[in-house]
């Protein structure tokens, strides 16, 4: 009786565990690269690029599309690996972190913040959605695809490429 009393407890601290949140299986990874299980064998960064450093948020590096480019070149992630993080992960918001919860088909997770960016002469405060550079140009000389994400929406478009956004680099594991 005592035995079958201890089970029936476990089993149901699980359940209610799972049912307010408590029990989660996402493993948040906050340092290096991490494997989402996508198919291309992409590893995703677990946070964004810090440097070069500028004076507005020394947590996250503005640049322009063609300075991005010329830092970090192949580890810039082109708009096909956008699509495939958008179309094979979960996107969960956060909104006491304001910003997304990526999780992949292995249960691994990042985090994505929104951040503030730079459009021309005029910053935008983080907070209400995120912008980042892919390294794929857009048909114009003027645009390049970036991610774009608010509490309601992933997708990704074209961005002038004076505009100065958050990185958020990739390795390929093979």
């Amino acid at each position: 009786m005592k035995k079958n009393m201890y089970i029936l407890t476990i089993c149901l601290t699980l359940i209610v565990g799972s049912l307010i949140g408590g029990c989660s299986r996402k493993k948040i990874i906050t340092s290096g690269y991490v494997d989402l299980g996508l198919p291309s064998g992409t590893e995703w960064n677990a946070t964004n690029e810090t440097y070069p450093r500028n004076t507005i948020d020394e947590n996250n590096a503005l640049l322009f599309y063609d300075d991005a480019l010329g830092y970090f070149g192949d580890n810039l992630p082109t708009k096909e690996q956008f699509e495939e993080l958008r179309n094979n992960c979960e996107w969960e918001w956060d909104d006491s972190k304001k910003g997304y919860v990526i999780t992949g088909i292995n249960d691994n997770s990042i985090f994505m913040p929104t951040v503030g960016w730079w459009d021309n002469f005029y910053y935008n405060e983080s907070g209400w959605g995120g912008l980042y550079w892919t390294s794929t140009p857009n048909d114009t000389d003027n645009d390049a695809w970036a991610l774009m994400f608010d509490p309601h929406s992933v997708t990704i478009d074209h961005c002038g490429k004076l505009c100065q956004l958050p990185v958020r680099l990739v390795r390929n594991k093979n």
